[in-house]
């Protein structure tokens, strides 16, 4: 009897498991959107569940994403230009929906500003009119804060996750 209950179990976990683990990626896009608001749907939406055998007869699950930076927002890091010698960092409404190079050649300049601070404008206007209009602020890096999205979302997801394993031990418990 035992046996048939134990292969029973063993049937029932995997499809369980992986159930706690979609949960638990719902979750953590759901603490993503609630910490860093608009504009990290890529990373919340890169929380994908999957369930793998780890050791024979025992089923482990979670929630990955394949985005390299995934982590940077969650534990915090330095940030550092792989192809460029600065970052830049949009500061208009127009740079953030664009790169530098994407903008017209000659369109943008850098210049030093009296703070010290490296930024790329274009020139609006002409004559004693123009003025400059600031899209980008270039840093050789930049450190972020990590909010810790990842621990917030296991801990809010450990109540379902407890329940939806536990119902499947009692289906199979049941038959």
């Amino acid at each position: 009897v035992f046996s048939a209950k134990a292969n029973k179990l063993a049937a029932v976990t995997p499809a369980a498991v992986l159930r706690a683990a979609n949960h638990a990626g719902g979750e953590i896009a759901r603490a993503v959107f609630e910490l860093h608001g608009g504009g990290k749907g890529t990373l919340a939406r890169s929380f994908l569940p999957a369930a793998f055998v780890a050791v024979p007869g025992k089923t482990a699950a979670g929630a990955f994403s394949d985005l390299v930076y995934a982590g940077i927002p969650d534990q915090g890091g330095t940030i550092r230009p792989r192809t460029r010698a600065n970052l830049a960092i949009p500061v208009s409404t127009q740079a953030r929906t664009k790169w530098p190079r994407d903008w017209p050649q000659d369109k943008l300049f850098a210049f030093t500003a009296r703070s010290g601070k490296t930024l790329l404008a274009e020139r609006v206007g002409r004559g004693k009119a123009a003025r400059l209009r600031i899209h980008y602020v270039l840093k050789p890096s930049v450190t972020i804060t990590g909010s810790g999205y990842i621990p917030i979302a296991a801990d809010r997801a450990e109540p379902q996750i407890e329940a939806i394993i536990g119902a499947a031990v009692d289906q199979a418990a049941a038959t």
